[in-house]
């Protein structure tokens, strides 16, 4: 288990280290509530999720699951695990496992911060560490072998997650790009692809630089940019807890000849986020304060 912090300025680093302590003792004395604990489930599985879209990707998972634990479904098998994670059980691990005399602290920091009288004990670490791993690829090199069963468990076909219901008749190719004008006369492009549990929305407007002179230049970007700041309903505050809670993201984007919001998101959460997105389009407040 480990925790990974970026910082500027490397004398903190005692202090980091102090509020990384303090956090999990508050962890291991108050727990964690049920919201906080969904929030990072989702998200956890959203980051699962969107990182297997390319090919590349699912075999990295796939090979990397393999080596680390000889099953290339290891992966999978954890994120359906998080979801069953509770609060006592969040404290238990904490209080056996997130102990100070169990913390080994990694940094790496200009070598002129260094402590003196850490710089001889540093430099073996590292020539010890560099034979290890010269052996470690001879290893490999040598001996790596990949029993039959295994290789019938690679290349045999993938449940991306056991908890999503499939429907056999569901086309495991992205199918092909629907046009549909609907009664407000909203064009509708629509591509199914249930490969994997995840959806992705771009609301498209006719706007941009092209649309601009030099009196306004830049005003579309700053338009669209403002839409997540707040709603008649939601202050920007709401609108960043709601999209956290549904682990998802929507980005604004303005080019040459457009405008408009991105959104992606798990399927699950579909109905909701399209509510949010629509919130954003409809009822923006613009609001001075964050101008």
């Amino acid at each position: 288990f480990c925790f990974g912090i970026r910082f500027t300025e490397s004398q903190n680093l005692d202090r980091i280290v102090e509020v990384i302590l303090n956090q999990i003792n508050r962890v291991i004395k108050k727990g964690v509530k049920s919201k906080e604990i969904k929030r990072a489930q989702r998200r956890i599985l959203s980051d699962y999720v969107w990182g297997l879209e390319t090919a590349v990707n699912q075999a990295r998972d796939m090979c990397s699951s393999y080596v680390l634990t000889q099953n290339p479904d290891f992966f999978q098998t954890y994120i359906e695990g998080i979801n069953n994670v509770t609060s006592k059980g969040i404290v238990k691990a904490a209080e056996k496992y997130l102990r100070s005399d169990n913390l080994t602290q990694v940094s790496i920091i200009p070598r002129t911060d260094i402590p003196e009288k850490l710089k001889p004990a540093l430099e073996e670490s590292q020539k010890k560490q560099a034979r290890q791993l010269l052996t470690r690829l001879a290893d490999i090199r040598a001996g790596f072998n990949v029993k039959d069963e295994e290789k019938n468990k690679i290349s045999g076909k993938r449940e991306i997650f056991k908890t999503v219901k499939k429907d056999k008749k569901a086309k495991t190719s992205p199918g092909k790009v629907e046009r549909i004008t609907l009664s407000n006369k909203v064009v509708l492009l629509l591509k199914t692809d249930q490969r994997l549990p995840r959806c992705s929305v771009n609301a498209v407007f006719v706007g941009g630089l092209g649309v601009e002179s030099r009196k306004d230049n830049g005003i579309n970007n700053l338009a669209v940019n403002m839409l997540s700041r707040g709603t008649r309903k939601r202050n920007k505050a709401r609108l960043t807890r709601e999209i956290a809670d549904l682990a998802g993201s929507i980005d604004p984007f303005s080019g040459n000849n457009s405008l408009g919001l991105k959104m992606n998101i798990l399927s699950v959460d579909l109905d909701n986020g399209l509510e949010l997105l629509s919130a954003l389009i409809l009822n923006p407040v613009f609001p001075k304060d964050q101008i």
